[in-house]
């Protein structure tokens, strides 16, 4: 959140252009990501790098199937309020976070205490990350709900990519530390140190949201004011992380997990240049988008996509970040020097392709949100997921991971049609009203 009184790092990011600093801190972030993979692939086996995208799976759908829907509602509400009214729509939400958290904290030890789910790493380690990831995700969707992308990603580089220098550093001197076990310790330092970084930005506030964290909330609890509406969207929000992150599930289960290692080796590659053209182009359009609809209803998002080149400027800039990404990747490949994984070079033009259109999907997947298209929305979501798992499921067998590749450009595909015919046939009334 915009804290009452900027803080001097607060006035130093707004000096610098939004895209150009939301996508600076992206690159940097993912650049430290590519030395851990290349460190990973190098120095540690191709099963431990299948664990950890497996890890980083989890973390990643633990905000879509503990978040409840709220964050779509959150970065909806946010946009246009007053700073002590988002105070209290961010209150209201974490909350709800914090619950859940504990409830997810609670349900990971007792499957692990039951033999259910085998963890690489300390139970309580697992749960603190996972929790902790959890509120980041909330606290990043409000800082760029209010405008403040620069101060997300500055955020999100220290919870996923800072702490990956002392990491590589360590295990390269000492070998010891080249396993799962040790990585965990230095995840959670980042995280510790994000979390860090919005409490001192936010020093202002802190007092205050924090004791309101504790007040009876005015009105009733969030989801029971949004209603059935946030039982759509969570279902829709499985499908959005499910179909981010369910392949390397699939995979592990259908091939093995130094199969799922090699995919993810090579989906980490490319999934690296979508989250760049994401931060440079769709995260930065979505409270435009929101504006723009508020302003003159479904003509004035039209117009907002249209003349100011939004569609256009988004494929532009995700053909050539794709494009430069190429040199890059064959880098990558002679610095690892891993003859299993130069076998599967050929999986990345494929690749390519079908994250190259999730990012023009998500920008019109941004557009509908914005309209209050709830239930074409949630929909369109879920129909990603059932089309990734479905042909996973029917060409890994098939074809191995050349199969993977396939579905998921498919999938993006048919997902991407569909949302472009959703708003090209948008009308001015929303499918459920405005929280």
């Amino acid at each position: 959140m915009n804290a009452a009184t900027p803080s001097r790092l607060t006035k130093v990011l707004r000096r610098v252009p939004p895209a150009a600093l939301s996508g600076g801190l992206r690159i940097l972030g993912l650049g430290l990501r590519f030395v851990l993979s290349v460190f990973m692939v190098r120095y540690m086996t191709l099963d431990e790098v299948g664990l950890f995208a497996l890890a980083v799976g989890m973390a990643g759908l633990m905000p879509s199937v503990f978040g409840l829907g709220l964050n779509y509602f959150m970065a909806r509400q946010l946009v246009g309020l007053s700073h002590d009214q988002a105070l209290q729509v961010a209150q209201s939400r974490l909350r709800c976070t914090v619950l859940m958290a504990l409830v997810c904290a609670v349900l990971v030890l007792l499957a692990h205490a039951m033999g259910w789910l085998a963890l690489p790493v300390l139970p309580l380690l697992a749960v603190t990350i996972l929790c902790l990831e959890m509120v980041a995700v909330d606290i990043q969707v409000a800082l760029i709900a209010r405008g403040r992308p620069d101060l997300a990603n500055l955020s999100l580089l220290l919870r996923s990519g800072l702490w990956i220098l002392p990491f590589v550093a360590l295990a390269w001197a000492l070998p010891g530390l080249r396993q799962i076990g040790a990585l965990a310790w230095f995840w959670l330092a980042g995280l510790l140190l994000s979390h860090l970084l919005i409490a001192l930005i936010c020093r202002h506030d802190l007092r205050r949201f924090a004791a309101g964290l504790l007040r009876p909330e005015a009105g009733g609890a969030y989801p029971r004011r949004i209603g059935w509406r946030a039982g759509r969207i969570w279902i829709s929000d499985l499908g959005l992380g499910g179909s981010l992150y369910i392949d390397r599930f699939l995979i592990t289960a259908l091939a093995g997990l130094s199969a799922a290692g090699v995919y993810f080796f090579y989906a980490s590659l490319m999934s690296a240049v979508y989250v760049i053209c994401v931060a440079s182009t769709v995260q930065i359009c979505q409270p435009k988008l929101r504006a723009a609809y508020l302003a003159a209803g479904v003509t004035g998002l039209r117009q907002d996509l249209r003349l100011r080149l939004r569609l256009r400027k988004t494929v532009l800039i995700t053909l050539a970040a794709y494009l430069c990404s190429l040199p890059m990747i064959w880098l990558v490949m002679r610095i690892t020097d891993n003859a299993e994984l130069a076998s599967w070079i050929g999986l990345c033009p494929i690749l390519l392709l079908g994250f190259a259109m999730k990012v023009v999907g998500d920008l019109f997947s941004s557009a509908l949100a914005a309209a209050e298209q709830d239930r074409r929305y949630a929909a369109l979501n879920i129909l990603n997921l059932c089309l990734v798992a479905g042909l996973t499921l029917i060409l890994v067998p098939l074809t191995g991971l050349w199969g993977a590749a396939v579905a998921m450009v498919l999938a993006s595909a048919i997902v991407l049609a569909a949302r472009a015919a959703s708003l090209a046939r948008l009308q001015d009334q929303p499918d459920a009203g405005s929280p």
